[in-house]
């Protein structure tokens, strides 16, 4: 049950901090250079299409199922970014756990060492 509850806590997490990743990027470098790259890369589809399909209803079609097929294509990214998201979170609460008890180890190891240097 607690388990579930973590799980239903970083969910939230998520949704909140969800887009706040992109556009603190995006307001501190601009537009990423990957992006720049989607956009000259859509631009030459478009033209090259043109070529060749000269009817603007059937390019009208043609690109409604391109857009189709990038939205199920993202839609299959971002179902793996939640739980990319939780183990992320999850490892980084085990590392800091882990830490610390190697910190509180190494300072009764210590205290052992001063012990005996005393004696």
């Amino acid at each position: 049950m607690e388990e579930n509850n973590k799980l239903k806590i970083l969910d939230q997490l998520y949704e909140i901090r969800e887009g706040e990743v992109e556009k603190n990027y995006i307001s501190k470098y601009g537009k990423s250079k990957n992006r720049e790259k989607i956009e000259k890369a859509e631009d030459e589809l478009v033209n090259f299409v043109k070529k060749f399909i000269k009817d603007e209803k059937n390019m009208q079609e043609l690109f409604n199922k391109i857009n189709n097929y990038e939205l199920k294509v993202m839609e299959e990214l971002c179902f793996w970014y939640k739980p990319y998201y939780k183990a992320g979170f999850i490892d980084a609460v085990l590392l800091k756990k882990q830490i610390q008890e190697e910190i509180i180890k190494n300072k009764s190891k210590i205290k052992l060492k001063n012990l005996h240097k005393k004696k």
